[in-house]
């Protein structure tokens, strides 16, 4: 079935999600059960701030989350999501 991104874009035009967590849900909902057509489907405007996230990463090799249920160590997604969809 594919993955929609419709509710946490919503959340984001609403100003519930800040663009960090948008992308932060994405990249982890795609690297963990995503595919091509999935990512294909990602807005053009998403893909772009995804892909300088990745990149950020790529350059410091950190990638925390804070949130209001701690600190989640996200390098392990993000080498996933990388291994999946991006490219230098």
């Amino acid at each position: 079935m594919a993955l929609s991104f419709s509710h946490d874009i919503d959340l984001y035009n609403q100003g519930i999600l800040t663009i960090y967590i948008l992308n932060a849900s994405v990249i982890r909902r795609l690297a963990l059960e995503g595919c091509q057509e999935d990512y294909d489907r990602v807005p053009s405007w998403l893909r772009d701030e995804i892909n300088r996230d990745i990149e950020k990463f790529h350059k410091t090799g950190v990638w925390m989350i804070v949130s209001n249920e701690g600190v989640e160590n996200f390098e392990v997604i993000a080498e996933k999501f990388s291994t999946k969809f991006w490219s230098c």
